[in-house]
């Protein structure tokens, strides 16, 4: 897994597009770049639920279409929709000759890839730093899960390096915001 390829485009992709309002509208970032989001069940589709009981990316000529199961959580509609961004993002559909991207179709090293570009969009560690180091806590503030959030923690410390030269100050208003919501009562950015 290239972790530096990870972080740089994650980096540029937040910075790019001022995605620092969290949680993230990721429904918003989708219709920005055109990425559409169509929705199945196991009930009504079953040759897609077939190819992924989650979701999956169809590329075709630079159009992508995520593909979603309808019945998940909204946390784990998240983290697909993230990680099937990360796939386009990171160019997985160029990997030879894919043009469905859907986690029986590649290696594992990809789907790390595009799970730790999911984890670093939904929870910065330049927010989590500002928290109570607590996965329940974490998992309510940004709508993941809470296997999501315990991975977030622990990961947390290194993923701070490697998205280090996005500064916290871009996320104070998600900061103060979160904290205010805790109770918390800080004029300047207090670590937890």
């Amino acid at each position: 897994m290239n972790k530096e390829k990870v972080y740089s485009i994650t980096k540029d992709f937040i910075s790019e597009n001022n995605l620092f309002k969290y949680p993230l509208d990721l429904y918003s970032i989708c219709k920005m770049y055109d990425w559409k989001i169509k929705y199945y069940n196991k009930r009504d589709n079953k040759a897609l639920f077939q190819i992924s009981t989650d979701g999956f990316v169809v590329e075709n000529k630079d159009n992508y279409i995520i593909f979603l199961n309808e019945n998940m959580l909204e946390s784990r509609q998240r983290f697909t929709i993230a990680h099937e961004m990360g796939h386009i993002l990171l160019g997985h559909h160029s990997l030879d000759g894919y043009n469905l991207i859907a986690n029986s179709g590649l290696d594992n090293e990809v789907e790390r890839e595009a799970n730790m570009f999911a984890r670093l969009l939904l929870c910065p560690p330049q927010i989590i730093r500002y928290l109570p180091k607590n996965a329940t806590c974490i998992s309510n503030l940004l709508k993941v899960s809470k296997q999501m959030a315990e991975l977030t923690l622990k990961h947390s410390f290194i993923d701070l390096k490697g998205m280090e030269c996005i500064e916290d100050i871009s996320y104070e208003n998600s900061i103060l915001k979160f904290q205010e919501l805790l109770g918390i009562k800080a004029n300047t950015f207090e670590c937890y």
